[in-house]
């Protein structure tokens, strides 16, 4: 499979499963999918969140494995000691790609390193491929599809930003907006478990 074809799911998804989707305003699970929906992407999205039956006015699903579909994208917004339980869920559904935005692994210390080393293992051992963790999302103007940290929705233009650092990326796409200036991707890396 050529790397663009690997990356489809992650840059160019028609679904995306939401876990650690919430209502709370002050969690990012409520904040990063409030970007998705005031961005109006087009394609089915699934909070999964066990406490909720509906999250900003979708359904929500208990487990991934409630999901009707299999969807193409995974974006994850869990407590660090869940990713592992939430990757090996995401490969029995079938998901090509995950987003982690999740913090507080491979960054701070042996044990987050060792959870972050085996979701990429297992991740790679099924086939999908993983932006992040730590990392504050991904965008595609042309899909309207904004799944990110930044409250920010860059028109489609010919500029693509691939950052490690969040805060970077996201500064660079203010300077470009403010220039009247689009781009094409968004990419913050964060910890570059998988995917570099």
């Amino acid at each position: 499979m050529s790397p663009a074809s690997r990356l489809k799911p992650l840059l160019e998804p028609r679904s995306i499963a939401f876990v650690g989707a919430s209502n709370d305003p002050n969690k990012w699970g409520c904040i990063v999918l409030g970007n998705v929906l005031r961005g109006k992407f087009a394609g089915k999205i699934y909070p999964v969140n066990p406490h909720q039956k509906e999250i900003l006015g979708l359904p929500a699903y208990a487990t991934i494995a409630d999901i009707p579909e299999t969807p193409d994208l995974a974006a994850i917004v869990v407590p660090p000691n869940a990713i592992v339980d939430v990757i090996k869920d995401c490969l029995a559904k079938g998901i090509k790609a995950g987003l982690i935005i999740t913090a507080g692994l491979g960054e701070v210390g042996e044990e987050g390193k060792r959870l972050q080393d085996e979701a990429v293992r297992l991740a790679r051992q099924g086939g999908m491929v993983l932006q992040g963790p730590n990392c504050n999302g991904v965008m595609n103007p042309r899909h309207k599809f904004y799944c990110t940290m930044p409250a920010i929705q860059p028109q489609p233009g010919p500029l693509a930003i691939v950052a490690q650092s969040g805060n970077v990326a996201g500064s660079v796409a203010g300077d470009i907006m403010a220039k009247g200036l689009g781009i094409s991707y968004f990419i913050s890396s964060g910890n570059e478990a998988d995917l570099h």
